[in-house]
């Protein structure tokens, strides 16, 4: 095509094969032109073509030219604050972004993945009966340009990494996902990990207990899925209205505080006396200290003696799963210490990407320095009581309006 007959972009344009009548040779086309942002040059694509030379160069991308595609000059989609998709409204995202999100989307075209569906082709009316089936799913259909710009800082900006990763991740998500809450019923209802309020900054907060009352039955692999389950169902309720959220995590590595009126409780001395005792004084293995009001499980006794619930390999699982497969998605990562654990050997337990955002408290007093009492859960020194979703084995809990 000479330059200048049809301007500088070629926007789908396609060569097809046609017989005189329908019924003889059903049109197909042979070749096709997509848009591609590359410096005077167009690719070719043809099932039959393997040339290295029509491959897409991410170093020929154009940074400053515009792009004719833009849905900003459709009034139907600019007028709909919501519409976050992988062709979504470009101008909210500032450069260099915008291209090179554009770029990492081109390249992902028609990239597809293996994924789970759930088929009620066995299951018939049972929902706990239900078989899967594996399909394909394209890449692109599963991102918004949100993720791809979460992606790509996390990749150094370096566009060939951020494509494999992305692909991975997909990958990965389709067939981790749907997870059948069968597997992991026991650690949902324990709410070892559950969200409930919102930080100073209006960051949702996500809770994460090293303790609870009774055994813990040692599945690290159903205590990573109901982690995983918890953490993605909130992300996708939400990404719609807060596309680019950020969660405010606080670990517990002990023991839950104690809820005493004005921080303190009286308890008798050896001569007969009462004086207050402050919560750094209160021992850790009495228990009729911790009511149910905490946030143990109601079921469970009362009484009930804290035992741990993780080890080093299920820390070490969810260092590698949430920063691969959920880049840019925590804001602040508050821990609790115990006595037992210094703050350097509590700084090992986190991968090296979340180092900049961990600050390992003193003691849980610090935590109302970022939560205010009433968005504080009350096993955490705070007001709000745990909500009974927090309990819940199925994805329906509260998100609290996130």
């Amino acid at each position: 095509i000479p330059k200048g007959i049809i301007g500088g972009f070629i926007v789908d344009f396609a060569c097809g094969v046609k017989a005189f009548s329908n019924s003889l040779v059903p049109e197909r086309a042979i070749t096709s032109i997509g848009m591609a942002n590359i410096d005077l040059k167009c690719v070719t694509t043809a099932p039959w073509a393997n040339n290295a030379e029509n491959r897409i160069s991410a170093e020929n991308v154009v940074g400053t030219r515009p792009n004719p595609m833009d849905d900003s000059c459709n009034p139907e989609v600019s007028a709909d604050p919501t519409h976050e998709t992988a062709l979504g409204c470009h101008d909210q995202y500032p450069e260099p972004y915008h291209d090179n999100i554009d770029t990492i989307l081109e390249l992902l075209d028609g990239m597809s993945v293996p994924s789970r569906k759930m088929s009620q082709i066995r299951g018939e009316h049972n929902p706990d009966n239900q078989g899967e089936i594996i399909t394909t799913e394209e890449v692109p259909l599963q991102l918004t340009r949100s993720d791809v710009e979460r992606y790509f800082i996390a990749c150094e900006s370096d566009i060939k990494s951020t494509v494999v990763r992305i692909v991975e991740s997909a990958a990965w998500r389709g067939l981790t996902f749907p997870i059948d809450q069968r597997s992991c019923r026991v650690e949902l209802q324990s709410a070892q990990f559950f969200q409930q309020g919102f930080d100073k900054q209006s960051n949702p907060i996500f809770y994460f207990r090293n303790k609870l009352q009774a055994p813990w039955r040692n599945d690290i692999h159903a205590t990573v899925l109901a982690v995983l389950l918890r953490l993605e169902t909130f992300v996708l309720k939400t990404e719609c209205r807060r596309p680019n959220v950020k969660i405010t995590l606080i670990a517990f590595v002990g023991c839950p505080s104690c809820p005493i009126a004005n921080g303190h409780r009286q308890t008798k001395m050896k001569t007969g006396k009462k004086r207050d005792v402050g919560e750094d004084e209160q021992p850790t293995n009495t228990p009729n200290l911790r009511p149910p009001s905490l946030g143990s499980d109601p079921r469970i006794d009362p009484y009930e003696v804290y035992h741990t619930h993780s080890n080093f390999v299920l820390i070490h699982l969810l260092n590698d799963l949430i920063p691969r497969h959920y880049p840019g998605r925590l804001a602040y990562a508050l821990v609790v210490p115990d006595k037992a654990n210094t703050k350097t050997r509590l700084r090992t337990l986190f991968p090296s990407q979340f180092q900049s955002h961990i600050t390992i408290l003193n003691s849980g007093d610090e935590l109302k320095k970022y939560v205010n009492k009433d968005q504080l859960v009350t096993f955490a020194g705070g007001h709000a009581k745990v909500t009974s979703g927090a309990f819940q084995c199925d994805d329906s809990y509260n998100h609290n309006g996130a």
